[in-house]
């Protein structure tokens, strides 16, 4: 993701990683998306404009076939939408 302002690296243990974005970092990269967006929430209650995909989170390994294939492809996934009155 590069250096993406409101963007931050998090260890995961085993050795992995993944990057926390802000709600402003994800907009900046929404402008310029570069990235598969998959939107894990359960149960389904909308998206963020842009979502490419949904997956509910505990049912990601049944669809692994939905994902890229390369380990270094960008994928974006969320797990909650704000959702107004």
């Amino acid at each position: 993701m590069g250096r993406t302002r409101g963007a931050r690296p998090v260890a995961v243990a085993g050795g992995g990683s993944f990057t926390a974005v802000t709600p402003a970092a994800l907009a900046a990269m929404l402008a310029r998306k570069d990235f598969l967006f998959v939107n894990v929430h359960i149960p389904y209650q909308g998206e963020i404009e842009r979502t490419d995909r949904f997956i509910p989170f505990d049912a990601i390994q049944a669809h692994r076939g939905e994902l890229p294939a390369r380990k270094d492809a960008k994928v974006v996934v969320y797990c909650g939408t704000s959702r107004a009155g």
